[in-house]
């Protein structure tokens, strides 16, 4: 389980917790995968955002970037 799994999946416990729903480990690991999957396209504001900073062009990378280190997280 890669360390943002692992990250995502601590504080989906956290939160299920305070909620007084008991998941498991397996769960939240679950829960935390399709979070980071739904992220794998970047939203239209995210990609203007990441070509943009206080009105100055400034590209910090591609879509195929982006994906990649979504994929990497995954892992």
């Amino acid at each position: 389980m890669s360390e943002m799994v692992e990250r995502i999946a601590a504080s989906i416990k956290t939160k299920a917790w305070s909620l007084d729903l008991p998941l498991r480990d397996e769960e939240c690991a679950d829960l935390a995968r399709a979070a980071i999957a739904a992220m794998r396209e970047p939203t239209e504001a995210m990609l203007n955002v990441g070509y943009t900073t206080g009105g100055n062009y400034k590209p910090t990378g591609t879509l195929r970037e982006w994906q990649a280190m979504i994929d990497e997280a995954l892992k």
